[in-house]
């Protein structure tokens, strides 16, 4: 019993000491109050020699900043807008552009290993085309050249490319005149292979690409000796003979002649293997199968007339 009475007592005057230091906290924060900076009156300004406060109410309070003497006045929304011709700005001197024709003209068909003349003329847009004697195939180009203010000439630069051909000078400066046609320019090409040949001619004026145009023509072996190695073939071929044929294909013909070929013989190139090698092999051994020997033979001497085609006769 003394036990219990002695831990009700403590407890009551544990809540009395909490209680007590409760309110002294409380009391505590309601009469704090945060430290007053030190006010100066304005009177006491010019007593201490300090920079005088402008007055709030006063209407030029605020004096708006004057205008440097020689320097622009900037507006409400922004700096003033600049003019050509005043400080700070770049005069650029005025171009104009004009659209000139390129006539390419090349002759219809070319001969292998003999060079030709191709035309190249820069004419106004409304001037007849380009007219060679000899040189009856023509293309046309657009070509936008850029006249500086005043200029009454320009320097152009004509590029020709032909990945089947050699060029004696790829190359040609010319200069045009304003509202001139230009007497044309000739390049000298020769054929390399014979098939369709592809000459791509460019404009440039310094390193600007001003136009350009694109013309075939067909190359083929000269007349004369095809009509030399023309003859009559058997419809089928000893072994020397099958071998000569396959090196004749295998060195003298690329992928892409070879599959002309097979459309000469009115076969189908999807019906043949990708593979070079593998082709020729199965073009010949189609031929020898369908009896087309003689004309795989007499193509294949059009083309390459300065090769042997034939060793071996074979019985009749």
């Amino acid at each position: 019993m003394d036990t219990i009475i002695f831990w009700i007592a403590g407890g009551v005057i544990t809540a009395v000491i909490v209680l007590i230091v409760w309110r002294q906290i409380t009391t505590a924060r309601r009469s704090w109050r945060p430290p007053q900076t030190s006010e100066i009156p304005i009177s006491h300004y010019h007593e201490a020699n300090l920079p005088s406060l402008p007055d709030i109410n006063s209407s030029s309070a605020v004096d708006e900043p004057a205008a440097d003497e020689g320097n622009e006045p900037v507006a409400a929304d922004g700096p003033a807008a600049m003019t050509l011709g005043e400080p700070g700005t770049r005069d650029v001197a005025e171009a104009q552009q004009e659209t000139l024709r390129m006539d390419v003209a090349v002759p219809p068909k070319v001969e292998v290993g003999r060079a030709f003349d191709m035309a190249v003329a820069l004419r106004q847009a409304n001037a007849p085309q380009l007219a060679e004697e000899d040189l009856t195939k023509v293309a046309s180009g657009p070509v936008a050249v850029v006249w500086e203010e005043a200029a009454e000439q320009v320097v152009v630069r004509i590029q020709v490319t032909a990945p089947d051909c050699e060029i004696d000078e790829p190359e040609q400066t010319i200069t045009l005149t304003r509202g001139q046609d230009e007497p044309p320019v000739y390049f000298l090409l020769t054929p390399q292979r014979n098939g369709r040949i592809s000459i791509q001619v460019k404009v440039y004026q310094e390193a600007l690409l001003l136009g350009n145009a694109r013309i075939k023509t067909e190359a083929a072996e000269e007349a004369g000796q095809v009509e030399m190695v023309v003859t009559s073939y058997p419809l089928s071929l000893t072994a020397n003979d099958r071998r000569l044929l396959w090196q004749n294909l295998t060195d003298a013909f690329d992928l892409g002649e070879l599959h002309d070929l097979i459309f000469l013989l009115g076969l189908d190139k999807d019906n043949f293997p990708q593979e070079k090698d593998e082709l020729i092999v199965d073009l010949i051994q189609t031929c020898l199968r369908q009896g087309l020997v003689p004309d795989l033979l007499t193509m294949g001497a059009e083309k390459r007339p300065f090769l042997t085609w034939k060793l071996d006769t074979i019985p009749g």
